[in-house]
């Protein structure tokens, strides 16, 4: 009995060596049973917790399961063990820096340079975290990153931006020329020296660093845009629209893509197409539209013995041209015969307008569209953008010609939830009450599959002007006429407009075309 129990015990302890338990470990882990594997390397550390290799494959294992915290835990164990693992301080620093612990992660990297100073990967990640809290410190390290290896593309590219970002435009070509050397078919590289050379006047230049880009990748996304931003320097007006319009295709959801394209028509007179540009560029949220406050004032009123009128405007994404027609049409109503006055409403689309007085002129004001009651603010801004969407709706669909213009007032009748994220929609237009003349025709409805529309208890009466406060992404949809039926989640897939029980596929190319290209779910 005595021998057959030292035997298996012998056994035991064979396969529990470190070595065995590694093989049974990575085999676990090759067939998917990542946790089997972490048993497995659990059960060898158990006998024998100075092994650095049962700690790092666990530590790799974690962070392949999904659980950085627990993995940063055992790395810190292994590295009790191996102190002297200098790629190991920087995974460390890496995953500290992915956890926002931006103080742990800065220690753990200038550990693994102090450990090594000779190794450029090390000193690459510091530059990379110093990156997101200190420019400065963050080119320090990646010219000791060059200095360990001058063929460092990344660190190279890195260092361009960075010096970029502190205002050292030639230092940054210089550095971007250097990845260049070592990594020749890189299209980010070349794109980034194009951009460089565009903000120091060098455009021939830049033209022909943006082609190489988009010779090694033709669909590249920023490449395909720069370029049209230098042909547009260059006065290739037509090239650079070329360009812009194959960007947008490209970048879908890039509101800067928009807004270029809207430059290029703005300069080839294009007005209508720009402000369709800028109105997509600015419901994707472009942060370069700065607008200017700029107005415009009839001259043709006073002598009818009527105050002028004056009309704010911000450009862009409006421009005279596009407001101009507001002009014409007061002059005209004047000329005609028609009297305005102080506190009076007009209404132009949907939209209704107050007219204020400024002086002796009278201006007219739109809603802020913020909040409930009405605030009135001294612009046309809104007022012409939602027409134009509008229209573009209408167009899109082929459904122009029937539109019917509701106003901010009709009223809705609108589901309790309307509103409640994720802000999908569903819009029902029937012929309006012809006992209620503020009857807009629109049902206006959430999209849970668990809310009762036929109940009266889940069901309300609002304004439409509520409505698009609390969701302005229905305000596009208002003019199309009675039998109409709107669909939105954000997914393309599941969008659909039905009118007069026929559903409508919007024209190719048209606004609400590039709106599905670039839909998202709604938040």
């Amino acid at each position: 009995m005595g021998g057959e129990s030292k035997g298996r015990n012998m056994i035991w302890q064979k396969k529990q060596t470190p070595d065995a338990a590694l093989e049974k470990a990575i085999k676990l882990a090759n067939k998917g049973d990542l946790g089997g594997a972490v048993s497995t390397l659990d059960q060898a550390i158990k006998l024998d917790d100075k092994v650095p290799s049962l700690w790092r494959l666990k530590c790799q294992l974690l962070f392949g399961m999904g659980q950085p915290e627990k993995a940063i835990d055992i790395l810190k164990r292994y590295l009790e063990l191996e102190p002297t693992d200098a790629e190991a301080f920087s995974v460390l620093g890496s995953s500290l820096k992915e956890l926002g612990r931006f103080d742990e992660a800065e220690k753990a990297h200038k550990t693994a340079t102090e450990v090594q100073p000779e190794n450029t990967n090390c000193w690459y990640n510091l530059g990379v975290l110093y990156e997101i809290v200190d420019m400065e410190k963050a080119k320090i390290a990646y010219e000791q990153a060059v200095a360990c290896d001058f063929d460092n593309a990344e660190a190279w590219y890195n260092m361009g931006n960075v010096l970029k970002s502190l205002g050292d435009d030639r230092g940054a070509v210089t550095a971007v020329k250097n990845s260049l050397k070592s990594n020749p078919d890189d299209p980010d590289a070349w794109d980034n020296l194009a951009m460089f050379l565009s903000d120091l006047g060098q455009f021939v230049e830049a033209e022909s660093a943006v082609r190489k880009a988009l010779e090694i990748d033709p669909h590249h996304p920023n490449a395909v845009g720069r370029l049209g931003s230098i042909l547009l320097q260059l006065g290739d007006t037509e090239g650079a629209k070329q360009q812009f319009q194959k960007s947008t295709s490209l970048n879908p959801s890039s509101p800067i893509d928009f807004y270029n394209l809207a430059l290029v028509n703005e300069v080839t007179g294009d007005k209508v197409e720009a402000a369709r540009a800028y109105l997509i560029a600015q419901e994707l949220g472009v942060s370069q539209l700065r607008p200017t406050l700029k107005k415009i004032r009839t001259t043709n009123c006073a002598k009818y013995n009527h105050p002028e009128f004056l009309i704010y405007y911000e450009e862009p994404p409006l421009n005279e041209e596009l407001v101009k027609w507001l002009v014409d049409h007061f002059e005209h109503d004047v000329a005609s015969g028609a009297v305005f006055k102080e506190g009076e409403t007009v209404q132009i689309g949907w939209m209704i307008g107050e007219l204020h007085k400024e002086g002796e002129d009278l201006v007219l004001c739109e809603p802020h569209f913020l909040d409930m009651p009405i605030q009135w603010r001294n612009s046309v801004n809104k007022t012409v953008l939602h027409l134009f969407s509008q229209n573009f709706v209408g167009e899109s669909l082929g459904l122009n010609e029937a539109s019917e213009f509701p106003t901010i007032f009709h009223t809705a009748i609108v589901c309790n939830r309307f509103g409640e994220e994720p802000l999908a929609f569903l819009l029902d237009r029937s012929d309006p009450s012809i006992n209620n003349p503020s009857d807009s025709g629109w049902a206006i409805l959430c999209d849970f599959a668990d809310c009762d529309h036929n109940s009266a208890d889940s069901l309300r009466l609002a304004s439409l002007y509520e409505c698009a406060t609390i969701n302005a992404h229905i305000i596009k949809y208002l003019a199309l006429p009675s039998g109409s039926i709107v669909h939105e989640t954000g997914n393309p897939d599941d969008f659909k407009v039905v009118y007069k029980d026929h559903l409508f596929e919007p024209k190719p190319d048209s606004y609400l075309a590039e709106k599905l290209s670039r839909a998202k779910p709604i938040r």
